[in-house]
């Protein structure tokens, strides 16, 4: 008898729960699949003083209820930001207008 998929979890010791979980992980991982030059990943400071704008600003536009949040990394509670992906907003921004 061939088992079904909620056998091979519970034979994993893994639930289905935390199987889906790791998919969509594994799916927001793969998306990016171009590496970032480290030298181009910059703070929240950086960025504003790039930006020209208060680092309030910054964060207020990284947050996910943002409409058309700015784009950044969170490692634990610090955010880092990669110039490309920064610049590429900050275009899509100026068509937008």
């Amino acid at each position: 008898m061939k088992p079904n998929h909620i056998d091979e979890y519970v034979s994993s010791g893994t639930s289905p729960t935390a199987c889906a979980e790791v998919s969509k992980k594994s799916e927001v991982v793969a998306f990016h699949q171009t590496p970032i030059d480290p030298s181009q990943i910059l703070t929240l400071k950086e960025v504003a003083e790039r930006l020209k704008v208060s680092e309030r600003w910054v964060y207020k536009k990284t947050r996910r209820r943002s409409q058309n949040p700015l784009p950044c990394i969170r490692i634990g509670r610090y955010l880092r930001f990669d110039w490309a992906s920064v610049s590429a907003w900050l275009r899509q921004q100026e068509r937008a207008a």
